[in-house]
């Protein structure tokens, strides 16, 4: 009866590993052994492209890479600005009265141009306000800038400037005053698109 188990263990050991040998030899064959192109899910035996030359060309069509600057051109137009003195009784000896002054009043051109792919903007205003430089940003649908002056010694007007809307057309307003704040002017200003 041992004699009959000691036999059996051979002949199920030689099948498994029969089985396990055949296993083995079908799995070894390697797609690099196989002979001409396999053909992929779609049915095609084309190759896939080079990612290097996909990210190429994927910069060369990005919109915002190949965007060029957008120049807008319009005009602004000032009034007196006003300075608020918070009620209190810190505050109650402060009093402010800006000069009379027509400096800085009226209507004048105002140019900017944004660079889609940054947002940066450059600009400048011309006119009542004298020669300034803008620079800020545009984001989504908001524009926020600086206004300084193109001469910074000739001590004329300088602020802020904030709008709405899109690189087709934006509208806004300005705050600007005179280095000694005694000339104070609030502004408002349209651009279109030039091209």
């Amino acid at each position: 009866m041992g004699l009959t188990r000691i036999a059996a263990r051979p002949a199920s050991f030689a099948a498994l590993a029969s089985s396990l040998l055949l296993l083995l030899l079908a799995c070894d064959k390697s797609p690099a052994t196989t002979s001409g192109p396999t053909p992929s899910a779609t049915g095609s035996t084309a190759s896939a492209p080079d990612a290097s030359t996909s990210a190429g060309s994927a910069t060369a069509k990005d919109p915002a890479a190949e965007a060029k600057p957008v120049h807008l051109a319009g005009t602004y137009k000032t009034a007196r600005g006003t300075m608020y003195v918070p009620e209190g009784p810190e505050y109650a000896g402060t009093k402010w009265r800006g000069d009379e002054s027509a400096e800085g009043l009226g209507e004048g051109p105002m140019e900017l141009t944004i660079d889609p792919r940054t947002g940066r903007v450059d600009g400048r205003l011309e006119g009542p306000l004298g020669a300034t430089v803008v620079y800020g940003s545009f984001r989504e649908d908001a524009l926020s800038a600086t206004i300084v002056r193109k001469d910074v010694g000739d001590r004329g007007f300088s602020g802020t400037l904030f709008g709405k809307g899109s690189m087709s057309a934006l509208e806004g307003t300005m705050k600007l005053s005179l280095p000694d704040a005694h000339v104070i002017r609030e502004g408002h200003f349209t651009l279109k698109r030039k091209d």
